[in-house]
């Protein structure tokens, strides 16, 4: 079962209260519910992959409006052959979308956004979520992804306003598929699940993000290292050719002693770094007559390739 289904199924199972389930199922219906005509009338289709949503909707219609309906389940093969359930509602249809203030006249739904659930906003987003909502899994791809597909301008905007109620901040995009409200910041996604109530799948996709970001950590301090050292190679080549030009023209003799100390340092530990060298005179006067830090080995061997650069 795909991530996306697993928070629909938890979702879905949650115990909600009339208030909660007539929220929900205005936001189901409005993304997903289909008006058609029959040989017998008008009807509503509401249709899905998943059995449990299919039994939470049925359940919210038999509890709200005691509502006769038709189920039935089909195969689709452009769906890799997963079934498809449908629930088929007929009998009190008018009525129904009326009180849920879907229609004005029972059978055509309204293009805008009722403000009849502005108590209730975040379980309107989650029936909507219920209804066309995806995730990544975030087990599986390093891109984290949550949207929900709208048929219109005006139900995209509802959801961004309803979720900045509560401080998560998503954007549109206008594709084939209709106005896509979406959300990438790991953060954002984490709120959005515990504010449908995804609880479980929420520590599920926490942890995964805590993995990967360690992953992240980890990758970035064996880069940091390989440029580190990458670049101490670099200055240590740079310095000790600088000394090579030094013998081969000046010679010592014509540096200080403190620089010829900082030569004679360098021969003797090429593979060492600054603070290495510090630790070496801590322990050895011989070069130096005292110990020195790394920024006083850094200056000295900066001033041999300055000289040497002049030569």
């Amino acid at each position: 079962m795909s991530y996306a289904r697993q928070v629909k199924k938890e979702v879905a199972t949650i115990q909600t209260t009339l208030e909660d389930d007539k929220a929900i199922l205005y936001g189901y219906i409005k993304l997903k519910g289909e008006i058609g005509l029959s040989h017998d009338g008008v009807r509503l289709d509401l249709s899905t992959t998943s059995n449990t949503i299919t039994r939470k909707m049925a359940a919210i219609l038999k509890k709200l409006y005691n509502a006769n309906y038709e189920m039935y389940s089909k195969s689709q093969s452009k769906l890799k052959g997963q079934t498809m359930f449908v629930i088929r509602l007929k009998d009190g249809l008018k009525d129904i979308l009326i009180d849920l203030d879907l229609s004005s006249d029972g059978y055509l739904i309204n293009e805008e956004v009722s403000d009849k659930y502005e108590a209730k906003i975040e379980k309107v987003i989650t029936g909507m979520f219920l209804a066309k909502g995806s995730i990544n899994d975030p087990d599986k791809t390093k891109r984290y992804h949550l949207e929900i597909v709208c048929s219109n301008e005006n139900e995209a905007n509802y959801i961004i306003r309803g979720l900045s109620y509560y401080d998560i901040h998503a954007k549109c995009i206008v594709r084939e598929k209709g106005h896509v409200v979406y959300l990438k910041k790991s953060e954002a996604i984490g709120d959005f699940l515990k504010l449908i109530g995804a609880y479980n799948e929420l520590y599920r996709f926490e942890d995964a993000r805590i993995k990967r970001d360690y992953e992240n950590y980890a990758n970035r301090m064996v880069n940091c290292d390989l440029a580190n050292g990458a670049r101490f190679e670099e200055a240590t080549n740079r310095q000790l050719a600088a000394i090579k030009k030094i013998e081969e023209t000046i010679g010592y003799a014509a540096l200080s002693p403190r620089l010829i100390g900082a030569v004679l340092l360098r021969i003797d530990y090429p593979d060492y770094t600054l603070g290495d060298l510090s630790e070496v005179c801590s322990e050895d006067s011989t070069y130096f007559g005292k110990p020195m830090s790394k920024s006083g080995i850094s200056h000295c061997l900066r001033e041999i390739e300055e000289i040497a650069s002049k030569l």
